[in-house]
């Protein structure tokens, strides 16, 4: 694989600004196609896109799909969130 599809960040106190804003602007410099800044915290995924100007804010499901002709990876963010301490 020559090009990077998905990169996913997770959110901590010490990286949260690099993730937010250096690492996703050199993602989207570089055409990575879906970036994902988990932040535990919230409880929520920020979904970037290379042209986006502001995320897709996930709460529920977040769903991603390799290739057109894909199944959907479908994550049930109440679940994987719920598991972890307030």
């Amino acid at each position: 694989m020559r090009t990077l599809v998905l990169a996913i960040e997770i959110v901590s106190p010490s990286s949260a600004r690099g993730d937010r804003l250096v690492k996703r602007r050199l993602y989207q410099r570089q055409r990575v196609a879906t970036y994902w800044i988990v932040d535990p915290d919230a409880r929520l995924v920020e979904v970037w896109q290379p042209d986006d100007e502001r995320p897709e804010i996930v709460t529920d499901v977040l769903r991603w799909r390799v290739a057109p002709d894909a199944e959907d990876l479908a994550v049930d963010l109440e679940k994987l969130f719920g598991n972890l301490p307030e």
